[in-house]
């Protein structure tokens, strides 16, 4: 099966927060110095309503075209980002994606390169210079699949606790 990539709407809030609940259980067990755990369901909503109506940020959701349509498997949540030019840098745009992630039972079927070719369509559209988003050092299987889909890392983020 194909997976079906759409727009989030307001109706599709509470399995968006359940999606992004996982991603961010993982986070949470992965790096609890930085990550709340269990954040409530409610709350992921309310936080991804206010998202769908910010100018320049989409949320795309994916699912398969069966009887299981209406569930969504995966999301990603992107914004276009305008760089004014400064002393340092040029004037770029971008298309950032804050959060992608696959529901664990839905993964390695084709979701997260529908989203993927989603967001690449969108910034094309939007007239972005480029794609780009971070992750967590941890996270080996996500750089995997960023590496395959053509990203490569430009910089680092190193950090000190005190």
């Amino acid at each position: 099966m194909k997976a079906n990539v759409r727009a989030a709407n307001a109706k599709d809030l509470g399995p968006l927060a359940g999606l992004c609940a996982e991603v961010q259980a993982w986070h949470a067990a992965t790096y609890p110095a930085y990550f709340q755990p269990n954040p409530l369901e409610a709350e992921l909503a309310d936080y991804f309503a206010a998202k769908l109506g910010e100018d320049g940020t989409h949320i795309f959701l994916s699912e398969f075209l069966s009887e299981d349509a209406g569930s969504p498997a995966g999301y990603l949540f992107c914004r276009v980002i305008d760089r004014q030019p400064g002393l340092f840098h040029r004037a770029r745009r971008r298309l950032l994606i804050e959060h992608v992630g696959v529901a664990a039972a839905h993964r390695r079927q084709g979701h997260a390169t529908a989203l993927f070719a989603a967001a690449k369509e969108l910034a094309q559209r939007e007239d972005c210079h480029d794609l780009s988003l971070d992750t967590w050092e941890a996270n080996a299987a996500a750089q995997a699949f960023f590496e395959g889909q053509g990203f490569t890392q430009q910089r680092r983020l190193y950090a000190k606790a005190l």
